[in-house]
């Protein structure tokens, strides 16, 4: 009996505790890279490793997406010079959504979310002072890459 209580209490211990010291307040990332945003250098504090020219590993997490997942980019396709954080997950699970992830960051923020209809895409911006998140959700569940969801922040005066 006194195994069976030792076991039942390391058990609660395990799912209570675990969780609480794993868990991150949900704003503080969003937070964080919209100040990176607007550093002089534009994401410093986020670069991480260099992966090439141009491009450097993001030491931010966002949830959903795995640290390889994200980089910190000076040049986006379609958005023009100037760094940006660039956050890419295929084979998307069904707790990461473009408008899951859009009210999230809307809410942190304070800002409303504005659709970008497009055909077959789910695509959101939310505008924060001088910066633009950008989320894009492309593909099905049934496809072979699955949901692709894609996460850009960038400074509004940066685009061209």
């Amino acid at each position: 009996m006194i195994v069976r209580a030792a076991i039942l209490a390391a058990a609660v211990l395990a799912t209570t505790a675990a969780p609480a010291a794993a868990t991150v307040d949900r704003c503080e990332w969003v937070l964080g890279v919209l100040a990176a945003a607007e550093e002089t250098e534009p994401f410093a504090s986020l670069r991480g490793a260099a992966v090439s020219s141009g491009e450097s590993r993001s030491i931010v997490t966002v949830p959903g997406f795995a640290v390889r997942h994200c980089t910190i980019l000076d040049l986006v396709a379609d958005f023009g010079e100037g760094a940006a954080l660039w956050c890419r997950r295929s084979l998307a699970g069904p707790e990461l959504t473009a408008r899951g992830l859009a009210d999230l960051v809307a809410d942190c923020a304070g800002e409303p979310v504005a659709s970008d209809p497009w055909p077959g895409l789910e695509r959101y911006h939310i505008d924060v002072g001088g910066v633009r998140i950008f989320i894009k959700e492309s593909g099905t569940d049934r496809a072979h890459v699955g949901r692709s969801i894609e996460l850009i922040v960038r400074r509004l005066e940066a685009q061209t």
